[in-house]
């Protein structure tokens, strides 16, 4: 029971609804609502119940806050990071009223998930119980089509160079062909608990500061086993979910040819100095890419290797 200098409640009842990680998870408490003096309560009794200041007030959860565990709380259970949503007021019957309080959380409580430091699902190990959030990497397939003025090539694309140190080699050959490049899209839930969404100044702090470190850039070692300098940051995009939830989605290109094409030099007229028929001197040349650790985006901890595990296996189990 909770009791104010005017009003007192307790709960008459609760509902809980519990899904699986990537579900939003639900408590409803009906509270009942009466005037301590006994009397009836008048017409705004009920915008003053949520708004009383002092001893005791207000005497139900307001919007926004934790869900009141009973005494023996961890502080990380999943009742534990729910926050009251919204209330839905009955009408008033006799000296009291009904109230609804509705909680959610996109917090996931497990004691069977799984996380790993590498990319290898194989070997997963059980975490802590503990709450975590969801994860998950998106392949799309697909090519880009290039010309080849040597195939096959005595150098192949290099991984550590944007334009290689001499000709390349190989036998000449004028073709077009189709390069293998898989996008891949990573969503992650955040919590802006956690992380801000924009710091100060924005492009170093929160959570633009940790994507804008990304874009535009090339993987300085191996991501989700594609060698360094294979993948290409190409966009991310932060989306709102409720409350303090937000998706943010990563988006990187991984190109078999190290996002290289083939160049023959030209000569001073701008034309492209020939041997015969054949291009003189051809190149692989890529634009050139600062290099960052892409598996920073990652949370330190088990919620990162949480969701290292979700994003490889496709579960968090």
């Amino acid at each position: 029971m909770r009791q104010s200098t005017l009003y007192r409640s307790w709960v008459m009842s609760y509902e809980l609804q519990i899904g699986d990680i990537w579900d939003i998870h639900r408590l409803t408490e009906k509270w009942h609502v009466e005037r301590v003096d006994g009397n009836p309560l008048k017409p705004n009794d009920v915008a003053n119940i949520i708004f009383e200041l002092g001893a005791g007030a207000p005497v139900i959860p307001d919007i926004g806050d934790p869900y009141l565990y009973p005494t023996g709380g961890l502080g990380t259970t999943l009742m534990e990071s729910m926050l009251v949503r919204s209330h839905q007021w009955g009408q008033p019957d006799g000296k009291g009223i009904t109230v609804t309080v509705n909680y959610e959380t996109r917090y996931f409580e497990a004691n069977a998930a799984k996380g790993i430091t590498g990319y290898d699902p194989s070997a997963g190990t059980i975490l802590s119980r503990q709450l975590i959030l969801p994860c998950e990497l998106l392949p799309i397939f697909m090519s880009r089509n290039t010309r080849l003025y040597r195939d096959p090539v005595t150098t192949a694309p290099p991984a550590g160079l944007d334009i290689t140190a001499a000709d390349i080699g190989g036998t000449a050959k004028d073709v077009d062909v189709d390069v293998k490049q898989i996008g891949l899209k990573l969503r992650l839930i955040v919590d802006s608990n956690s992380l801000p969404i924009a710091g100060y100044p924005v492009l170093t702090n929160g959570l633009v500061g940790v994507i804008s470190a990304y874009l535009g850039k090339k993987n300085s070692v191996s991501f989700f086993n594609f060698p360094a300098g294979s993948l290409v940051c190409s966009g991310a995009t932060i989306n709102h979910l409720e409350s303090e939830f937000y998706e943010v989605a990563m988006e990187y290109l991984y190109d078999e040819y190290f996002h290289h094409s083939q160049y023959a030099v030209k000569a001073s007229d701008g034309r492209v100095e020939m041997d015969n028929a054949n291009p003189k001197t051809v190149y692989w040349t890529r634009p050139v890419r600062g290099a960052v650790n892409f598996d920073d985006i990652f949370p330190a901890g088990d919620l990162g290797k949480s969701q290292r595990y979700q994003a490889c296996a496709g579960r968090w189990y």
